[in-house]
């Protein structure tokens, strides 16, 4: 019997996330604000702060990498790297631990 494998998910480009992110951005800042509900325009801020987190994570790595590929053709030595995701983990962790609990989606 032949077994039939799920086909793998097609990846997405980094910066197309990014962009899709930044989108997300500019359409909950245009919503903040212009809800009448102080809580829920509290949380969509909230949710807009995290959006942006998470899209400046991706970017950040993105750039560097840049950075690091011209500087290795002008020098031979190569730069020391951060681990930019375990800090993102941090900086979107608090915000991230409220949201969990939650139950009332």
């Amino acid at each position: 019997m032949q077994s039939r494998e799920a086909p793998l998910p097609m990846m997405l480009d980094p910066l197309f996330v990014a962009a899709v992110l930044e989108g997300f951005e500019g359409t909950l800042d245009e919503v903040v604000g212009r809800v009448e509900n102080p809580e829920v325009n509290a949380q969509l801020d909230a949710l807009r702060s995290q959006v942006a987190a998470l899209r400046i994570c991706i970017e950040e790595p993105l750039g560097r990498a840049e950075t690091d590929r011209t500087a290795s053709e002008r020098t031979t030595s190569p730069s020391g790297k951060s681990k930019p995701l375990s800090r993102c983990r941090t900086a979107l962790a608090p915000s991230m631990d409220k949201s969990a609990g939650r139950t009332d989606h």
